[in-house]
């Protein structure tokens, strides 16, 4: 009797993870495409991302919707690739995937659900402000480029970042952040100048100063000379001067 309700016990408990992970893949599956996508090349992306999907491997997934999207642009792979990003943990990104959708689809029968989802997604999020004085700095975050908007933040899933900032005959600025959800870090990523670079610049700027007032001068120095070599010679005065009287 003991053996055969332990035995029913295991069976319920197994059945409820599997109702469980059921209902989960129910809730957060990939989006069915409507109709074939509009090339054999990205139906066969948006085929291999829906299998890595269902394998778990969400990397690759990942990398295939993009790759569909990039062939047919679908508002149901913004979905797809809100799904692979959130499950990842990168809840920013997942987020902006997420609102492109509910924007471009309109996302009616979903809303609520889909909105329930961002909302948690959101509390994840903090800001990273990004200073750069210099003109023309190029900055990496966590390997990848990144384009700075107007004002330089960027909206971060929570926990630690890598920042790059580098120049043109500049040593790069790396900086290790962490960003706090629902709040604002502030991080200045100027490269500098190398110290026997600026001590150039300075000795090339006085020898140039230098120079240029050497040349000044020689010039002035030419110019009179010829001025003066050229003017005819002025014959003495011979007549009277006349006295100027100043009455006391």
């Amino acid at each position: 009797m003991k053996l055969r309700h332990r035995s029913l016990v295991v069976l319920c408990v197994t059945g409820l993870l599997v109702s469980g992970a059921l209902v989960s893949t129910a809730v957060a599956a990939p989006e069915p495409i409507a109709s074939e996508l509009s090339s054999q090349a990205a139906q066969a992306h948006y085929d291999a991302g829906q299998t890595y999907f269902e394998q778990g491997d969400l990397q690759r997934a990942l990398v295939e919707f993009r790759a569909a999207q990039r062939d047919d642009d679908r508002p149901a792979l913004d979905y797809n690739i809100g799904l692979c990003l959130e499950r990842l943990g990168d809840a920013a990104r997942a987020v902006e995937a997420y609102q492109r959708y509910r924007t471009r689809a309109g996302a009616a029968g979903a809303e609520a659900e889909l909105g329930a989802r961002i909302a948690i997604l959101e509390g994840r999020i903090g800001e990273l402000e990004v200073v750069t004085r210099l003109a023309g700095v190029h900055v990496t975050l966590d390997d990848a480029p990144v384009v700075l908007a107007p004002g330089g933040v960027l909206r971060l899933t929570e926990g630690g970042h890598r920042l790059i900032g580098a120049k043109e005959g500049h040593l790069s600025r790396s900086v290790e952040v962490s960003v706090v959800a629902g709040r604002r870090v502030h991080v200045e990523l100027d490269p500098v100048l190398p110290a026997g670079a600026t001590q150039g610049k300075r000795r090339a700027l006085a020898i140039g100063l230098g120079v240029g007032g050497g040349v000044v001068l020689v010039g002035i120095a030419v110019g009179l000379g010829v001025f003066y070599g050229t003017r005819a010679p002025v014959a003495p005065y011979e007549g009277n001067i006349p006295s100027i009287i100043v009455n006391p």
